[in-house]
């Protein structure tokens, strides 16, 4: 398999907790947003509270957990001020009622 490369950008009140607002990955080809988020989370232990609670874009568009990742793509993870509401979880796409 090929390698892809993606920007990864982080937003939010604060993101100097995490000491990073964007990166770069290097990825498998075929890689969905559930593996880069789980990579993540692994990277940056900070943002294992706060990981569902986040709006996950990719390329400006709401992001599926099994969307694949292409060459040069924008996955941007607006992290919340607070560990807030857990109704809903970027990583399921529907909230605890299943909607």
């Amino acid at each position: 398999m090929n390698e892809i490369k993606i920007t990864v950008k982080f937003f939010a009140m604060r993101t100097d907790k995490l000491s990073v607002n964007e990166s770069k990955m290097l990825l498998q080809e075929g890689t969905d947003v559930y593996t880069v988020l789980k990579d993540l989370i692994t990277q940056h232990p900070k943002l294992v509270k706060k990981i569902d609670c986040a709006f996950v874009l990719l390329n400006g568009v709401y992001a599926l957990p099994y969307d694949i990742l292409k060459e040069g793509d924008t996955l941007t993870i607006i992290l919340p001020a607070m560990a807030g509401d857990k109704r809903y979880s970027p990583k399921l796409g529907r909230n605890k009622n299943g909607r």
